[in-house]
């Protein structure tokens, strides 16, 4: 059995290395651990096998290349932009009038900084919120009829190399659309310094924080605020040459798209700034929201991979 489950492992690894060389993403390394789970220890032989991985492989495939040509469907693209963007401007006009600590995050920055829509479909908004103005967010988000949902304390997310994976922690739905706002958290120090938070549980359900700190001239440089018009207001928004670097680092098929989109746009001295500063990354256990935060574990990773 060890020798067929290495054989297995073998060549789904193989077959996933073929499949992102001709489709770019289409593999991540959760996919390919769902599939050596699904089949190694499997009863049947292995000629069964590797027919039933072919035929997966086959099928997400199909799926990978419908999925791809719906998101850049016209008509598609042009009903979920209008959605996407009646959506933000009535969110960002909340957001102003509360006076929430918030920035507009994704790719959905640059296009609107750089007057443009793009030619594929966006998924979701996604903010950036500070953890002290959550209430706030509920309320607006309640006001505009979605469900709220804050999910930081019973998290389900779990590690995956080194980052929780898994559904936005406070997120905001609208029952019977895909549409969704996920808000990524985080905290600002007094002196200047930013500490963007992503929660998870460890194998005790423990729960836990990701804390990427930003030391204040990397914060100036992505938390600065910058505005920017939308629809006759302003509205923050994440530099585009920050969301640049974060998909420099993913490139799935949409941030392909979106990286293209950018290239030629962004300011590069800008982009060279941020990319020489470094961050400080702590794993953090909390016993609840209003508790001191406690057992502060380090590590050597820098950089934001949101």
């Amino acid at each position: 059995m060890l020798e067929k489950n290495q054989t297995i492992k073998s060549y789904i690894t193989n077959i996933s290395k073929q499949m992102n060389e001709q489709y770019k993403g289409i593999m991540s390394d959760e996919k390919i651990q769902k599939a050596m789970e699904m089949f190694q220890n499997s009863p049947e032989t292995l000629e069964e096998i590797i027919k039933k991985i072919n035929e997966l492989s086959q099928q997400v495939v199909k799926d990978f290349v419908k999925k791809k040509e719906k998101r850049s469907n016209p008509e598609l693209v042009k009903k979920n932009h209008e959605e996407i963007y009646s959506k933000l401007e009535t969110l960002v006009q909340k957001l102003n009038e509360k006076g929430v600590d918030y920035q507009l995050a994704g790719a959905l920055c640059a296009y609107i900084k750089y007057g443009e829509e793009s030619q594929r479909i966006h998924d979701d908004i996604d903010l950036n919120i500070n953890e002290k103005d959550i209430n706030k967010f509920k309320e607006i988000c309640e006001e505009m009829g979605l469900f709220f949902s804050d999910n930081r304390m019973i998290t389900t997310r779990t590690l995956k190399n080194g980052i929780p994976a898994g559904e936005h922690e406070v997120i905001a739905t609208l029952y019977g659309s895909n549409f969704h706002i996920g808000a990524f958290c985080f905290e600002r120090l007094a002196d200047g310094t930013v500490v963007n938070k992503g929660y998870y549980h460890n194998e005790l359900g423990e729960i836990f924080t990701r804390n990427v700190i930003m030391p204040p001239e990397m914060a100036c440089e992505v938390f600065g605020r910058e505005i920017v018009d939308f629809r006759g207001q302003p509205i923050i928004i994440t530099p585009p040459e920050y969301i640049y670097k974060l998909k420099s680092y993913t490139k799935n098929d949409k941030d392909m798209i979106d990286l293209a989109f950018m290239e030629k746009r962004i300011k590069r001295e800008k982009l060279q700034r941020i990319l020489s500063l470094s961050t400080k990354v702590e794993h953090v256990k909390i016993d609840s929201l209003k508790s001191t935060i406690i057992l502060p574990v380090e590590d050597n990773k820098t950089g934001f991979t949101r």
